[in-house]
């Protein structure tokens, strides 16, 4: 048994195989408690329902990866779910196991190699947890996609631009809102429907009336999108997938982030 045994509920088995791959692929045992934060986030992620009846907050995640916690980068690039990572320019000296991976604003960024078509038009969800203020110059994606020549239909996006924080799913056209570069936390949106999405940050969540209009088939990239718009804050979880319940999802976050907050 991986986990220690003082967890009620016994080891998580899709818990368990993500705890054997970080501790492979970092060369280095994960301590108990990170072990029993990364359970608890996942069980409670199984209980928790996403917008879709009968599916859970676990279910509509497709792709996510703690860039936190594990002992080293190479650790924390492995994927809680989904496909391995495309890893540019990212090195050791970027990473802090209780804060995540840090931007550099000019030329690093993950590729999650899972094109924004994989998830239905009118069922996606994207997001992050920062926990480091973004800078107050130009475009700063944190989660994004858009085509070869910039075009934002049918595109996703969580972007601070100036201040403001612009969110996008499945559209062209933003909601925002004002002031939240210094703001960490949990930033993410998700569509159920055709005419409406839904952002949160700040532990607030927004309805917008924003009809999807496309979508895009370029991959979901983190820290940038399609090589521009690069940001220099630091990420510690990005997740992306069908949608899922922005509150109960931040709630669990903040909870794994406050658990590995001493090492």
């Amino acid at each position: 048994m991986r986990l220690v045994s003082n967890i009620a509920e016994g080891p998580d088995p899709d818990a368990d195989a993500y705890i054997l791959a970080v501790e492979a692929a970092s060369g280095l045992p994960l301590e108990d408690p990170v072990k029993e934060a990364i359970n608890a986030f996942v069980v409670g992620c199984k209980a928790d329902a996403s917008p879709n009846s009968g599916v859970s907050n676990w279910d509509a995640i497709k792709q996510a990866n703690f860039l936190c916690a594990a002992p080293n980068l190479a650790g924390a690039l492995v994927p809680l779910k989904g496909v391995a990572v495309g890893n540019n320019n990212f090195v050791d000296a970027d990473y802090s196991r209780a804060l995540g991976l840090q931007g550099d604003g000019t030329s690093k960024f993950i590729d999650t190699n899972r094109p924004g078509s994989s998830d239905p038009q009118n069922n996606c969800g994207y997001g992050v947890y920062m926990t480091t203020p973004e800078l107050l110059t130009g475009n700063r994606v944190l989660l994004g996609n858009k085509d070869a020549v910039g075009s934002a239909v049918g595109s996703s996006l969580l972007l601070f631009q100036t201040g403001p924080i612009l969110f996008r799913a499945k559209c062209a056209t933003t909601a925002s809102v004002p002031a939240q570069n210094t703001v960490i936390g949990y930033k993410g949106t998700y569509r159920a429907s055709s005419g409406t999405f839904f952002y949160r940050t700040d532990g607030v969540s927004t309805s917008a009336s924003v009809t999807s209009d496309g979508n895009l088939v370029n991959d979901i990239h983190i820290f940038a999108r399609q090589g521009v718009d690069f940001s220099s804050v630091r990420l510690s979880f990005y997740h992306a997938g069908e949608a899922v319940n922005l509150g109960n999802l931040d709630s669990r976050l903040t909870t794994f982030m406050s658990s590995i907050s001493s090492l």
